[in-house]
């Protein structure tokens, strides 16, 4: 009987230092919704709530509630974690290939529009791809600018917006004093 109570003592100290390490991680996933719900359903369970119960107060399906316990037991936390990684349609396009249109974008002597860029990507590699989806590759995939597909440039010259209000204030000036400063 010693041995009983002291395994469910155990136990129990177990469930309130897993208790206190999910309120925890709901504070530091408060505002990440999908994070935040699994957490707080894994910690629900653990206080002793039904998993019914659970999911009614979640809105979300008991069975549901139940594959994230299992999930938080087995691989902890980061198993609660949605992985989007492997969403979506497989892009046309592999990496090689991608690698190739990057370094053929970032030539310097290259002076690509989205239009010419999706000309590039059907003639080269025979995928046609919406001006969309162009965008997407060059813009977010690289990193280049929407206009045109240079490299995006994140240093300027310490004192080039000096020269620019400079500039503008003397060009102003000098055109609002002209009697011709609206032609």
């Amino acid at each position: 009987m010693n041995n009983i109570n002291n395994i469910m003592s155990k136990e129990k100290i177990s469930n309130e230092y897993e208790v206190k390490e999910l309120t925890e991680q709901l504070n530091e996933y408060k505002h990440h919704f999908k994070m935040y719900i699994r957490i707080l359903a894994v910690r629900m369970v653990k206080l002793g709530e039904s998993r019914i119960k659970v999911g009614e107060y979640l809105h979300v399906n008991r069975q549901t509630v139940g594959k994230w316990v299992k999930i938080y037991d087995e691989e902890g936390i980061d198993g609660l974690d949605p992985d989007y990684s492997k969403c979506g349609a497989k892009s046309r396009l592999n990496d090689d290939q991608l690698a190739e249109l990057y370094e053929i974008l970032t030539d310097p002597n290259s002076h690509y529009t989205m239009k010419g860029t999706k000309k590039l990507i059907k003639d080269k590699y025979d995928v046609d791809y919406s001006i969309k989806q162009v965008w997407v590759i060059t813009r977010l995939k690289f990193g280049l600018n929407y206009r045109k597909p240079f490299i995006r440039y994140h240093e300027e010259p310490p004192e080039a917006r000096e020269d620019l209000k400079k500039n503008f204030r003397n060009w102003f000036r000098n055109r609002r004093f002209s009697s011709t400063w609206w032609i």
